[in-house]
């Protein structure tokens, strides 16, 4: 094959490539590329203060495919995946063995830099960043993404693959498949922005693309400069939703503005209220095509790794506390049995359910302190899954379990109706109705008992006139556990 004079040329590097001509990078452009990559850090909050410390999934298509360069593959395969424990962090506050001075974190700060540990030279580094993120910006514009989403996910691979994200999910036993494209100086695409050596070759290796990745980069609203901000926290916003939800993003119609407001609230709160998603870059493409090759385990791994040094939000990392998806049945109505007591009539129904109240509690903090094993995917996260709790000294599983929380929501869906009632015709002026919605699902397993409680609870509220008698009035109409279940028996028969 014939060499060529042009940019970043060499023996056996194609002629010609799908990006048409080699475009011109002016030494001022090049000085600017070069600048957005001197930190690989932010600060925890996303400020703008920098210092140099600083399935039940679907397959991505092959054109999504993250594409890295073989000698920065090589690097890390070579060493040693990041490690953290998914049962010390799944634990009710995991996290806290991942902050400040514990051994945990000292240990782990010791053995795994933040920055990269196979380029040891800062302007590699910067290289390397810079090749990585123009390999899949053109990757990803040739399969269909509009530059402003095809340069955020182009450039937060590249971020997450030189802070640790690859190296975690090349060592991910359970990857059936690998989405990445592997690629060195002779692929016929790719092989002129491979064998470049300076980012000036680099970008002008990307032909047709050049222009596009020049504007780009240095966006006000999308460009680098919002990558170095948010890059860990939009890491961490993943990790939660798909904790929580079992998914990255779904784009279908009825599903996509719950995904949407849920990562809108999490990246406001991490950057208390100041954060504005950028116009032109759409959350289906960073949420999805841009963090899906990294593996499942990689999220919470890497989501630690970033804990330990400082890189994520104080309320991302609160938010790692989440419920995991599969268990709602119990871990919902919990909390929303936490938020009724302050209600009047909270001690009456407590005592009338004390054991069940006790019971869903205890499964809903064993479920909390084992979070990656109780996962719907605990499998995807490396974890064997945990199908049983423990009741009064014995294992049941979680099925029964949430039998015997449809109980305890189907008595506080009956008492929320009947108050609901009670409140129209002002024998009472508040009670919990916002609770209402977190215990439909629930209670929805035992509907002729929510129906029952209410009946029983409504006739004793009208059967008085003064608002002192309430409690008295509950206590009265509740009926026992065993009458409950007893009637739920019969509801089935």
């Amino acid at each position: 094959m014939a060499t060529s004079s042009t940019p970043g040329s060499g023996t056996n590097i194609p002629p010609t490539h799908r990006f048409d001509a080699v475009a011109t990078v002016t030494d001022a452009e090049s000085a600017d590329i070069d600048s957005w990559v001197t930190i690989l850090a932010q600060d925890a909050n996303g400020e703008d203060t920098y210092d140099n410390e600083k399935a039940m999934i679907g397959h991505l298509e092959a054109k999504y495919h993250l594409v890295i360069d073989k000698k920065t593959e090589s690097a890390f395969s070579a060493q040693n995946a990041i490690k953290v424990s998914l049962k010390t962090l799944g634990k009710k506050n995991g996290i806290a063995n991942f902050l400040g001075k514990t051994k945990i974190a000292a240990d782990h700060r010791a053995s795994y830099p933040y920055h990269s540990i196979h380029e040891k030279d800062e302007n590699e580094r910067k290289l390397c960043l810079i090749r990585l993120t123009a390999l899949n910006f053109a990757s990803l514009r040739e399969a269909g993404l509009k530059k402003e989403s095809a340069f955020v996910c182009a450039a937060l691979r590249a971020r997450w693959i030189l802070t640790g994200a690859y190296s975690v999910s090349k060592y991910d036993s359970n990857a059936a498949y690998e989405e990445v494209l592997k690629v060195d100086r002779n692929h016929s695409d790719y092989g002129r922005i491979v064998a470049a050596k300076t980012s000036q070759d680099i970008v002008a290796n990307l032909g047709k693309y050049a222009a596009e990745f020049k504007t780009e980069y240095s966006h006000e609203k999308h460009g680098m400069r919002f990558i170095t901000l948010h890059a860990e926290n939009l890491w961490a916003a993943v990790e939660h939703c798909f904790r929580v939800r079992n998914h990255h993003f779904k784009n279908q119609k009825e599903f996509y503005e719950g995904y949407a407001d849920l990562y809108t609230r999490f990246m406001t709160a991490a950057y208390e209220g100041t954060f504005e998603w950028p116009a032109g870059v759409e959350m289906y493409d960073v949420f999805r095509i841009a963090i899906h090759p990294f593996k499942l385990k990689a999220l919470p791994v890497m989501t630690a790794h970033f804990v330990v040094h400082g890189k994520v939000a104080n309320a991302a990392i609160t938010r790692t506390s989440g419920s995991p998806c599969g268990n709602a049945a119990i871990t919902t109505a919990v909390a929303a049995l936490d938020t009724m007591e302050a209600e009047v009539w909270w001690p009456a129904f407590k005592r009338a359910y004390s054991e069940a109240i006790e019971a869903v509690t205890g499964f809903a903090s064993q479920i909390n302190d084992d979070k990656y094993s109780f996962h719907i995917s605990a499998g995807l996260y490396g974890m064997t899954r945990k199908n049983t709790v423990e009741f009064n000294g014995s294992e049941i599983s979680v099925e029964e379990a949430k039998s015997k929380v449809s109980l305890v929501a189907s008595a506080c869906q009956g008492m929320i109706s009947a108050l609901e009632s009670a409140k129209a015709e002002r024998l009472i002026t508040r009670f919990a109705l916002q609770n209402a919605k977190a215990l439909e699902k629930p209670a929805a397993a035992s509907p002729l008992l929510a129906l029952r409680i209410t009946q029983l609870v409504t006739a004793s509220l009208n059967s008085i006139g003064a608002s002192d008698d309430i409690a008295s009035a509950i206590a009265g109409a509740l009926p026992t556990l065993d009458k409950l279940q007893e009637e739920k028996v019969r509801e089935l028969n």
